[in-house]
């Protein structure tokens, strides 16, 4: 297949992703230890988004290297979120 990402090489857009999700952050100060708690509570009831996500949103707070797909994963999850608060 001529249109792969080749190993080793970023999705392009991870880095908006990745952007998105710190942004998010700095939006939310506050908020972001609630999210942690919510992460956390869902993922001890058997919710495997709320683990990868608390998973993730813990590596990224404490600046440790994350995979591309659960970078999308969690951008994903934070906006789904913010529409849904929106509504």
């Amino acid at each position: 297949m001529d249109n792969e990402i080749p190993t080793g090489k970023n999705h392009p857009a991870v880095h908006q992703a990745y952007r998105y999700i710190k942004e998010y952050i700095a939006d939310n100060v506050i908020g972001v230890p609630m999210l942690l708690e919510s992460f956390a509570s869902n993922a001890i009831k058997g919710n495997e988004t709320a683990k990868y996500c608390l998973d993730t949103l813990e590596r990224i707070l404490e600046n440790k290297p994350v995979g591309e797909r659960y970078v999308f994963g969690l951008a994903w999850t934070l906006k789904y979120r913010e529409e849904i608060e929106n509504e």
